[in-house]
């Protein structure tokens, strides 16, 4: 996935109102820990093999380790919802996992207003 291509899927992502409502810091990219390396390494190309993957996958969460807007950038991928790449540190797998126990627990937990 070249990196026009993923300009244009961020933008169209960014065109939607609750995305823009949601967005902490509308520049929050300029400050990417991955700003200048290579998108192939979060967009893996389908073609590849599972074990280079994998490598793209490890060395994607590791820039994503230290980056001082993986929040954002986690959230913007969350409420797009972001079905390609590693986001915030994170899979769309990984992603749907949290998403989905962020939902069970907002069901189970006890009302704080009435017992």
């Amino acid at each position: 996935m070249t990196s026009d291509r993923i300009t244009r899927i961020v933008d169209a992502a960014e065109s939607g109102d609750s995305v823009r409502a949601r967005r902490e810091e509308p520049h929050w990219r300029e400050d990417a820990g991955c700003r200048g390396a290579d998108p192939a390494v979060f967009f893996p190309a389908s073609e590849l093999s599972a074990v280079d993957k994998a490598r793209h996958e490890r060395t994607a969460k590791l820039i994503c380790g230290n980056c001082p807007v993986r929040r954002q950038c986690h959230d913007f991928a969350a409420i797009g919802p972001e079905p390609y790449g590693i986001w915030g540190g994170m899979t769309p797998t990984e992603r749907k996992r949290r998403h989905r126990r962020a939902q069970m627990y907002r069901r189970v937990r006890p009302s704080e207003h009435g017992r």
